[in-house]
């Protein structure tokens, strides 16, 4: 098991990557923003809005 604690994250930092991976607002404006971050992801990851940031999904299943 393995598990990642986020509690005392400043918002501006990617602490962990999973198969699911969340990024705030702050993280995706710093990384160029959405669409930066799609085009160098390509088709393979696909990228869902919430409320706040993004979840990156790495290819079809874990």
């Amino acid at each position: 098991m393995f598990r990642v604690e986020a509690a005392c994250s400043d918002g501006l930092h990617i602490k962990s990557i999973n198969w699911l991976t969340i990024l705030s607002d702050k993280i995706i404006e710093r990384l160029g923003g959405r669409q930066v971050l799609e085009a160098k992801l390509g088709s393979s990851c696909p990228v869902f809005d919430f409320n706040g940031g993004v979840i990156v999904q790495a290819r079809d299943e874990p």
